[in-house]
């Protein structure tokens, strides 16, 4: 009996250690980096940094694809009767013959791993990679170097018509006539541009590249640039159908009828997107791009984004107005009410912008992004309008007051304070312009910078100090403060902290097995940080020891963390995720027992520009704290004497809307009443 018992409750413990920390949550996150698209029979297959998706309903819905792929980074999808070849970022060649359901691995003969393109020839297979093109026999299981000629072995592209082989590579096109046995370099008039893609209709060879598109006429001998039409400037990927040539661009998709002689945007519905593939069956046309896959029955006249179960987009920040969550992703902006259970797109007048960073001020919102600047939302993310600044590229964004900052990739921090209208370059005593993180601490602004270390500003980036003493790296991904500590995240290093301004540096990394970190969130002593490979780790005592929090956590490349209420949400390169606190032992704001033993009141509550704090008693020595909902301290102050007649106002002028927390202190007597800022 006793043995039972043991067993019972062995049972039990492991049940409740195994139980979920983290829970998918994705609902209306659909869409993301759709790299490749290739047809077989009815299905059709959607290649993603993360895997394979199929859809069997004309892209109305997908589902993933990827027993066996032990690699999941896709470049090439090609389809040879019933078997499906994959190419990968790292794994070689994978090879399906039941649609997907199973892959297997066939890399025996394959120096390289990256393969970036699989033609065929009747029975002959070829791959490109990085270290030139191999060639396979007999569906896969062996590959043989045919490298002979080829001056650049890394391979972006291969075609072939007739009895000649075409090969695309950083020094131009190649051109085989003995199956690859050797190579003539033909890549006159096509200049120093990179080669992105190669196609071929009836005579005419197809170039795209970095620069444009070139044809040729003779098997590569000449080539002349073709610019009537297209005002695309990367090439990516071309489709055939008919007469007709389809361009997959980085600015949308493009049809010519006269062999690209001219070229027109067939945008209704898809815009002017990145477009990286595009794959057709019949009147069906698929086109993959940076926020999912398209679909058009009309030749290309009208798209429709067709994504649902597609679940591949890359969360890459967030911020909260009250209970609103936003996300910044790979492919715009989406909004979650409901604590992460449904989420839709927040993106009119984004451009089909990637973000890279999203803070919110009030009711306002400043989205980061990595080509067009600085964006702006008035409306609670409805619309946005493009600000105006020195540098597009944006890496990180902070506020103090009504100060909004920027740190960008080379032009450094800029500085508004009309919210955006106007930003002014703050670079005095920068010896680094490359920003990847801004924080905020009371007055003092800090910037985290690629090969400089950390600088801090006194007078809202007037001016900077380098303040690296006891730093051991000099790239810093992330920088988060929380009453008097700062927390800094570096590339391959872990974690800094500091409790003096910046003024020293102590490694805090006990327990860390991945130490590049992308993320930390501090709620108290609590303190999370994300990290690129390992997942999300916990400290409970303020970065003196560390232990991995990931169960229920699928991808373990964490870019964001958001402490809101009750929820922690991670953003990661495979969606949201979300857990309760309570799931690591942390009382969340929403779940807070505010205990009377310090009796107070707030007025007026809602306020604009001040509170008043009404006692009950009278206190001696009393601290009142202000914090917003991610427990970030933004007042603090101990008051000598604080009288049941007298109450203290506190200026709130310079806080945005939103709710706060107002917290009593007297010895171990803690109060603490919620209050709202509305402007």
């Amino acid at each position: 009996m006793k043995r039972i018992l043991m067993l019972i409750i062995l049972i039990v413990l492991f049940t409740l250690n195994s139980k979920a920390q983290w829970v998918e949550a994705n609902n209306g996150l659909y869409g993301g980096y759709v790299t490749r698209i290739a047809i077989s029979g009815s299905n059709v297959f959607a290649g993603t940094p993360i895997g394979i998706y199929m859809s069997d309903n004309k892209g109305q819905s997908w589902v993933d694809k990827n027993t066996g792929l032990t690699n999941r980074e896709i470049e090439y999808i090609a389809v040879q009767g019933e078997r499906i070849f994959v190419g990968t970022f790292g794994g070689g060649v994978f090879v399906s013959t039941n649609n997907g359901t199973n892959w297997a691995q066939k890399n025996v003969g394959l120096t390289d791993s990256v393969v970036r393109v699989i033609a065929f020839n009747n029975s002959d297979i070829y791959a490109g990679t990085n270290r030139g093109v191999f060639l396979s026999t007999d569906n896969g299981n062996l590959w043989v170097e045919k490298n002979a000629g080829l001056n650049d072995i890394s391979v972006r592209s291969i075609v072939i018509k007739d009895n000649n082989m075409f090969a695309a590579t950083n020094d131009g096109v190649y051109i085989s006539t003995n199956n690859g046995d050797s190579w003539t370099l033909k890549s006159n008039g096509l200049g120093q541009d990179y080669i992105m893609s190669l196609a071929v209709n009836g005579t005419t060879l197809f170039a795209g590249t970095s620069n444009g598109l070139y044809v040729s006429t003779n098997n590569g001998e000449n080539w002349f640039k073709k610019t009537s039409g297209l005002t695309a400037v990367v090439i990516n990927s071309f489709a055939i159908s008919g007469n007709q040539v389809f361009a997959a661009t980085d600015a949308g998709v493009f049809i010519s009828n006269d062999n690209g002689e001219n070229w027109v945007l067939k945008k209704e519905g898809i815009g002017a997107k990145i477009v990286f593939s595009i794959a057709i069956n019949g009147d069906d046309i698929y086109a993959g791009s940076n926020t999912g896959v398209f679909y058009s029955s009309d030749n290309a006249a009208n798209w429709t984004a067709v994504n649902k179960g597609l679940s591949n987009i890359f969360i890459t920040c967030f911020t909260n107005i009250g209970n609103s969550v936003f996300a910044g992703t790979s492919s715009g902006i989406y909004q979650s009410n409901d604590n992460g259970e449904t989420w839709v797109p927040k993106n009119e007048g984004l451009n089909n912008a990637a973000i890279t960073a999203i803070i919110s001020n009030g009711t306002e919102i400043y989205a980061g992004t990595q080509q067009y600047g600085v964006f702006r939302s008035t409306t609670f993310g409805d619309s946005w309008d493009l600000t105006v600044i020195g540098n597009p590229n944006i890496a990180s964004l902070a506020i103090r007051g009504n100060i909004v900052f920027v740190g960008t990739y080379g032009g450094g921090v800029f500085s508004s304070t009309d919210k955006g209208d106007t930003w002014i370059e703050k670079n005095k005593s920068l010896t680094s312009k490359i920003i990847f993180a801004m924080g905020v601490g009371g007055n003092n602004i800090y910037a985290g910078t690629y090969m400089g270390g950390i600088f801090c500003s006194t007078d809202d980036a007037e001016t900077w100090t380098a303040i690296s003493k006891g730093l051991k790296n000099n790239i810093f991904n992330t920088i988060t403060t929380r009453d008097n500590y700062i927390y800094a995240g570096t590339l391959g290093n872990g974690i800094f902290i500091s409790s003096n301004n910046g003024t020293s540096w102590n490694d805090k990394n006990e327990g860390l097995t991945h130490f590049d970190i992308r993320t930390i969130s501090a709620l108290g002593n609590n303190v999370f940080a994300g990290t690129y490979g390992g997942g999300i780790f916990l400290s409970t005592d303020n970065t003196d020891n560390w232990v991995k929090k990931n169960v229920g956590l699928t991808n373990l490349n964490v870019n964001a963390i958001l402490i809101s209420g009750k929820n922690v949400f991670a953003g990661t390169n495979g969606g949201v995720f979300r857990a309760d606190l309570n799931n690591f032992g942390i009382v969340g704001v929403d779940d807070t027992q505010f205990t009377d033993n310090v009796e107070f009141n707030i007025s007026p509550n809602p306020t604009a520009d001040r509170i008043q704090i009404i006692t009950n008693s009278d206190y001696q020595n009393a601290e009142v704290q202000i914090t917003n909902s991610m427990g970030m301290v933004l007042f603090q102050n101990i008051y000598p004497y604080i009288s049941k007649n007298h109450p203290i106002e506190i200026d709130t002028n310079l806080l945005p809307s939103g709710m706060y927390l107002c917290t009593l202190i007297k010895n171990d007597l803690i109060s603490t009443r919620k209050f709202v800022v509305i402007k």
